[in-house]
């Protein structure tokens, strides 16, 4: 089988060019040339895709995930996995090759910039940025660029940005609300990191669920996290001399260093301490307790962020004048559920860790 348009063209005595025009059924051609060509190509099973057709046209077929992180970071983090598997498997689908394009972290400028540079060169067809990566400021350097791309996690300042993300403060409302629903109304939280959007919204659902109830935002039950499970240990590790009787985690691997932590301090989970995560990741159920997590449906937002990719990429390209989308983008809010698993409790009055002296708050239960 051969595979370039060049093999074909030295076959059939013809140049790259006419094999380009034969095989995309543009006109211009000679029928016996044309019929020579196809000759070849139907000998060999030469069979164009898409990225054939948009290389022969000058056009890049690559998609570029700008992510948070190293590469180790994309390929061994549950989360960012899955992620990238929903991103991959849309590509294949639509033709496209996916490039993973790290940062090493959200503050390195230098690397950042270097991936702005090889935008700014035409490897990429459109970019996906997660929420860690899509600055304001990258992104209106994009659009200066004509490059076209859709954000992960983050609603951009740009209306004309098509964005996808879990519902957040949704997610964290309901998590939360799980608690005190259970009677405690000691509830701590550990956040991500807060430059992260998603962090942000999250610990604003935290904080709506507890003023729903008539519970005063109180910061010392509140640690700042990174997103893994060594800053979740030490986070809770800090939160536990505060005495909370349940712990609200930003994520999974935050919920994973809790529990560590917990043990650690020789607490029971459920018994003396619940605590839940957010993303339930497949790893949840394998936890000692399998882990009480807000679920969000993290590959299909991966597959629907290239499919919104792909549309805005093929209007660029139909558009004559090279425009883009204009106004307002189309946009996807997914909607998150909680999975109840037993890593939460009613609230337990003869727990000794839970009987320390600490302030009360008004309201201790959901009516």
């Amino acid at each position: 089988m051969l595979h370039t348009l060049e093999q074909i063209a030295a076959l059939a005595g013809v140049s790259r060019a006419t094999v380009s025009r034969v095989v995309n059924g543009q006109p211009n051609v000679r029928q016996a040339v044309r019929e020579r060509v196809m000759r070849v190509v139907e000998e060999n099973h030469y069979a164009p895709h898409g990225a054939a057709r948009s290389l022969a046209r000058g056009e890049s077929n690559n998609i570029g995930f700008m992510s948070w992180g190293n590469i180790a970071d994309v390929l061994s983090n549950g989360y960012w996995s899955i992620l990238a598997h929903g991103i991959a498997e849309s590509c294949a689908a639509h033709e496209y090759f996916l490039t993973v394009l790290p940062a090493a972290s959200s503050n390195d400028s230098s690397r950042q910039g270097i991936l702005m540079s090889s935008i700014a060169s035409g490897q990429f067809a459109g970019v996906v940025l997660s929420a860690q990566f899509g600055s304001d400021r990258s992104i209106t350097m994009m659009k200066e660029m004509g490059v076209p791309m859709v954000c992960i996690g983050r609603k951009p300042a740009h209306a004309d940005v098509p964005f996808v993300q879990p519902d957040n403060m949704g997610g964290a409302h309901m998590g939360t609300t799980h608690l005190l629903n259970l009677g405690h109304a000691r509830v701590a939280t550990i956040t991500g990191p807060m430059n992260n959007i998603e962090a942000i919204e999250r610990l604003n659902g935290y904080k709506l669920a507890l003023s729903e109830v008539g519970i005063s935002f109180d910061e010392s039950l509140v640690m700042e996290g990174d997103f893994d499970e060594a800053r979740g240990h030490d986070a809770a590790q800090a939160l536990l001399k505060k005495h909370p009787s349940a712990i609200f985690c930003a994520n999974d691997l935050t919920a994973m260093g809790a529990i560590r932590a917990a043990k650690g301090a020789g607490l029971r989970v459920p018994q003396d301490l619940s605590i839940v995560g957010f993303d339930n990741m497949p790893i949840c159920e394998l936890t000692t307790p399998p882990l009480t997590s807000v679920g969000q449906p993290i590959a299909e937002i991966g597959r629907s962020a290239i499919d919104l990719l792909v549309k805005q990429i093929a209007r660029q390209r139909s558009d004559k004048n090279g425009g883009g989308l204009n106004g307002h983008a189309p946009s996807m809010l997914f909607p998150t559920q909680l999975m109840v698993r037993q890593s939460t409790a009613v609230f337990n009055p003869r727990s000794p860790h839970n009987r320390s002296p600490s302030p009360k708050p008004r309201k201790s239960r959901v009516q």
